[in-house]
C-alpha cells in the first residue's frame, strides 16, 4: 500500500513524523508510507527544514491519503492553483485528515456532510465562508437577517462583531439593502455593556426564557458550577431599563405542569418592573418535548388541557397591561418553511431548523469555504412543502409530519427556485 502524507509549510511534526513512523512499521506487510509537498523543501511549524519524498502529485495514484495539519493551513486552503494539483479519488482510495488538514478536505468537497473536528485555530474558517457567502449574495437580495442562536451565542461575541460589521458595510454598498438582526440569549452575559454595543451593530431584538419564579427557574437552569442563574439574568434584565437606546427583548415564559400555578405571580413581577417601558414584551408558552435524553422526564401538559392552561395565563397576563408577543394573523410562517432561511452550523452544516438539529432531513447542504453551498434538493422539498401546498399545519411548523411526507415529496418539484 502506498500511502502519501501531505504536508505543507509550516506543518505540524507531530502529525507527519509520527505517522510516517508508525505506519512505516508495516513495511513487512508492503506498506510504504512517504511525505509529499508542493516544493523540494519544506519548513515545519517549528523550523524544521525536510526534504520532500514525494511531490504533491505523488498522492493522485497513491493508496491512501493523509492530509497533515499545520499553522498555514487556512492560507493554503485558500490556495487554488496549489490544491488543483490534487485530484483524489475517495472511491479508490483511503483519505484521511489531521486536525485542520481536515480543513483541505473539505475545500476540496471530499468531506461531503460528514463531520470535521479541528483546532481553534482552523474554525473560523466557517466564519470566513459565511462572509463570503453573505457578500456573494447581497446585490442580489432586499433584506438580510442574521439570527444569532446558540447553545449560547454571546459567548461568541467577536463573531457577532465579524459579521454584524460586514452586513453595516454591506448596507453601505447597497442602501437598498435593510439590514436586521436579533439573538436567542440565555440573558447571563448580556450586561448594560454588551447590550449597548450590540444594539449599536445593528443586534436589537432579544429573547430571553424563564422557568417562573426564581425557585423554580433556578431549580431547571443551573449553573455549570452548581447555583441558579436567575438573579444575575433578571438583574441584567433591570439594568436594560437605564440603556438609551432602542431595542425590543421578549421574555419568553415557560409553563408546565409544575409551574402553572406559580407563573401567574411572574407575571405580575414583569408587570410591575417592566410594564411602563414599550421595549418589553411577554411570550406565553407550554413546555415542550423537543428531544433529548430527559424528555420523558419533563412535566409537560397534554395537548388540549396545555393548551387551556396556556390561554389563561394569556388572559391574566393581559389583565395586568403586559404586551403579548404574538404571531400575526395570517403572518405564522415558520422560518424553517422558508426557501431562503438557513441555519449555519458551527461545522459548516446547513439546517432549517434550530430544534430538530439531530433530525436526518434537517440536513439540507453543506457551506463550503469558499462561501458557495451545496444544497440537496430532496430535503430542502420537504421543509418548503407548504409552499406548494398551502396548508397551514406545514406552513406552521414543517417539522410536523416530516417523516410521513419524507416519501411522497422526495421527487416532487415545487416549481420554485432556490439561490
Amino acid at each position: 500500500m502506498r500511502i502519501a502524507i501531505l504536508s505543507f509549510d509550516g506543518f505540524n511534526e507531530l502529525d507527519s513524523f509520527i505517522a510516517l513512523g508508525l505506519l512505516n512499521r508495516l513495511k513487512a506487510h508492503g506498506w510504504k508510507a512517504e511525505i509529499a509537498a508542493p516544493t523540494a523543501r519544506i519548513t515545519s511549524m517549528n523550523g524544521v527544514v525536510v526534504e520532500a519524498q514525494q511531490p504533491l502529485e505523488f498522492a493522485n495514484g497513491a493508496d491512501a491519503v493523509i492530509f497533515g495539519s499545520g499553522i498555514y493551513t487556512r492560507a493554503i486552503a485558500d490556495n487554488g492553483s496549489l490544491l488543483d494539483r490534487l485530484q483524489l479519488d475517495p472511491l479508490r482510495q483511503l483519505i484521511a485528515g489531521q486536525c485542520s488538514g481536515t480543513l483541505l478536505m473539505a475545500r476540496l468537497g471530499l468531506l461531503a456532510d460528514m463531520p470535521a473536528c479541528t483546532d481553534l485555530t482552523t474554525k473560523p474558517w466557517v466564519v470566513e465562508a459565511v462572509r463570503r457567502w453573505i457578500a456573494s449574495r447581497a446585490p442580489g437580495l432586499r433584506s438580510l437577517h442574521l439570527s444569532w442562536f446558540g447553545g449560547e451565542p454571546l459567548l461568541a461575541r467577536g463573531v457577532i462583531r465579524t459579521l454584524m460589521g460586514d452586513a453595516r458595510a454591506l448596507h453601505g454598498n447597497y442602501p437598498d439593502l435593510t439590514v436586521t438582526s436579533n439573538a436567542t440569549t440565555n440573558g447571563y452575559l448580556l450586561t448594560p455593556a454588551v447590550l449597548t454595543e450590540l444594539v449599536d451593530l445593528g443586534v436589537t431584538g432579544y429573547q430571553i426564557s424563564f422557568d417562573g419564579p426564581r425557585e423554580y427557574h433556578d431549580r431547571k437552569r443551573v449553573l455549570a458550577g452548581g447555583g441558579g442563574s436567575f438573579d444575575r439574568i433578571w438583574g441584567n434584565l433591570l439594568a436594560a431599563r437605564d440603556v438609551k437606546k432602542a431595542f425590543s427583548i421578549t421574555i419568553r415564559v415557560h409553563v408546565d405542569q409544575e409551574t402553572a400555578e406559580a407563573v401567574p405571580r411572574f407575571l405580575e413581577q414583569v408587570s410591575n418592573t417592566f410594564g411602563g417601558d414599550d421595549r418589553f414584551d411577554v411570550y406565553i408558552r407550554g413546555l415542550s418535548r423537543l428531544g433529548g435524553p430527559n424528555d420523558a422526564a419533563l412535566p409537560v401538559f397534554e395537548r388540549e388541557e396545555g393548551a387551556q392552561v396556556i390561554d389563561r395565563v394569556k388572559d391574566h397576563a393581559r389583565s395586568l397591561g403586559l404586551r403579548l408577543f404574538e404571531a400575526e394573523p395570517g403572518h405564522s410562517i415558520c422560518y424553517a418553511a422558508r426557501a431562503n432561511s438557513f441555519v449555519v452550523r458551527a461545522n459548516g452544516r446547513l439546517n432549517k431548523c434550530t430544534v430538530a438539529l439531530e433530525e436526518p432531513s434537517n440536513l439540507v447542504g453543506v457551506l463550503r469555504p469558499d462561501g458557495t453551498v451545496d444544497l440537496k434538493p430532496a430535503p430542502m422539498m420537504l421543509w418548503m412543502r407548504g409552499l406548494k401546498s398551502g396548508d397551514a399545519a406545514e406552513l406552521k411548523c414543517p417539522m410536523r409530519g416530516i417523516r410521513s411526507a419524507d416519501s411522497t415529496h422526495r421527487t416532487e418539484s415545487l416549481g420554485i427556485i432556490v439561490k
